[in-house]
C-alpha cells in the first residue's frame, strides 16, 4: 500500500550528513533536546528503504570516492561497495517493496521487565512505538536496505535456496526497485577516511567487497522450487494482506505465464 504523507517533519537545524562520525545518533538528540514531539519517545521508528541491482556508473560515483582509494591495489575497488554502486531505490511511500520499518530503542529509558514481550521488531511496544507506516521525509532517519549484485546474494549458501530466497526472488527485487535515486549514503566513504585516517581506513577496508574474479553461473541451483514455481502459476492470484507475496507472484506469472498458457504452447 501506499500511504501518502500527512506532514514532512522540519528540522529544528540542518541535519547532519553521513561523512560526521556519529552523526544520527547527534541528530537524534538535536532533534530531542529541540523538542520535536516524534524524537521524544525511547522508542523511534526508522522507516526502511529498498535499493534494487540497477548499478550507476562510475563516471557517477566516481566524485563520493576518495581520491587515495581508487587505484589502491591492496583493497577491492570502492565502486564495488554496495552504499556507493547503487543508487537507485523504491518509492519513499511504497510499503510493499520497502516492508515496514525497525526501531531503535533507549533501553536506559524503558522498564524492560515491565514490557510487555515483544511480538514484532518493527513495532515491539505499541504503547512508545509508533506505527511503521513513515518514511525519511516526514522523519529525518531511514534504514537502507540493499539487495546487491547477484554474486553478493548468493555468495553463502542458504536454506530457503529456492524458496524465499531464489534466482526469481533476486531477479524481481533487482528489477522492480529502481524508481528513485539519491545519494544520501555516499559521502560516509569520505568521511570514514578523514575519520580514521588514510592507512587505517585502507586497512580496514581491505577486505571488503566478494573476492576478487568470484562469479556466480549457477542460476538453475538457485531457481524457484518447481512445486512452488508450479503452485503460483496454476493456482489463481492470492488475495492476501501479504502484499509482497501477492506482488511477487504476479510478477513471476508475467513472467513466466500460467501452466495453461504452457499447455497450449
Amino acid at each position: 500500500p501506499h500511504h501518502k504523507i500527512k506532514q514532512l517533519l522540519v528540522p529544528s537545524k540542518v541535519p547532519p550528513t553521513t561523512a560526521q562520525q556519529g552523526g544520527m545518533i547527534e541528530y537524534i538528540r538535536q532533534e530531542q533536546a529541540a523538542g520535536i514531539s516524534y524524537y521524544q519517545s525511547p522508542c523511534i521508528g526508522i522507516p526502511r528503504t529498498t535499493f534494487g541491482a540497477d548499478e550507476s556508473s562510475f563516471e557517477t560515483t566516481r566524485k563520493y570516492i576518495p581520491e587515495r582509494l581508487v587505484n589502491d591495489s591492496r583493497i577491492a575497488p570502492a565502486s564495488q561497495l554496495d552504499t556507493i554502486r547503487f543508487r537507485k531505490h523504491a518509492g519513499r511511500n511504497d510499503f510493499v517493496k520497502n516492508a515496514l520499518g525497525k526501531v531503535i530503542m533507549d533501553v536506559s529509558r524503558i522498564d524492560m521487565v515491565a514490557s510487555p514481550k515483544f511480538m514484532s521488531l518493527h513495532r515491539p511496544i505499541k504503547s512508545i512505538c509508533a506505527t511503521p507506516w513513515h518514511n525519511d521525509w516526514d522523519v529525518g532517519l531511514r534504514i537502507n536496505h540493499y539487495l546487491g549484485s547477484w554474486e553478493s546474494y548468493t555468495i553463502r549458501d542458504d536454506c530457503r535456496k529456492g524458496g524465499e530466497r531464489s534466482w526469481e526472488q533476486w531477479e524481481y527485487k533487482a528489477t522492480t526497485n529502481g524508481e528513485y535515486e539519491d545519494d544520501i549514503i555516499q559521502p560516509w566513504l569520505k568521511g570514514f577516511v578523514e575519520a580514521e585516517g588514510e592507512e587505517e581506513a585502507t586497512r580496514l577496508l581491505a577486505k571488503a567487497g566478494l573476492p576478487e574474479g568470484y562469479k556466480n553461473t549457477n542460476i538453475d541451483a538457485w531457481r524457484l522450487h518447481p512445486d512452488k514455481l508450479n503452485a503460483i502459476l496454476t493456482e489463481p492470484e492470492v488475495v492476501s494482506n501479504d502484499g509482497k507475496r501477492v506482488a511477487f507472484d504476479r510478477w513471476v506469472r508475467n513472467k513466466y505465464g500460467t501452466r495453461s498458457d504452457l499447455a497450449n504452447a
